[in-house]
């Protein structure tokens, strides 16, 4: 399986996954795509315990990915932006010399 289908299986998934929590449960968007994932998982585990041999592939699909370089390289400009566009810059302004000295230090 090629890296292009492997990150286009992850974004349709999350995507249809944010749509069901959007659309039936309407918990946050974190914590719905989490709880989401979770039951993923689950229905992965059941699956192989019942005989349904998916967990072998699933092992082989998340095995051939570098984690820490999908999330360094790939992942992390990404989640800055998502946090950085979420800011308050009145709330931001109001703390100016706490974060400039973090920011410094």
């Amino acid at each position: 399986m090629s890296v292009f289908s492997v990150i286009a299986t992850f974004v349709t998934v999350a995507a249809l996954a944010s749509w069901v929590n959007h659309r039936y449960i309407r918990l946050p968007g974190t914590i719905g795509l989490m709880l989401i994932g979770l039951a993923m998982s689950l229905v992965v585990i059941l699956l192989d315990v019942s005989g349904i041999d998916i967990g072998s592939w699933v092992q082989r699909v998340l095995g051939s990915i570098d984690f820490g370089e999908a999330l360094m390289e790939g992942m992390l400009s990404f989640l800055l932006f998502a946090g950085a566009i979420k800011v308050n810059l009145g709330d931001l302004l109001q703390e100016k010399v706490v974060v400039s000295v973090l920011a410094t230090g």
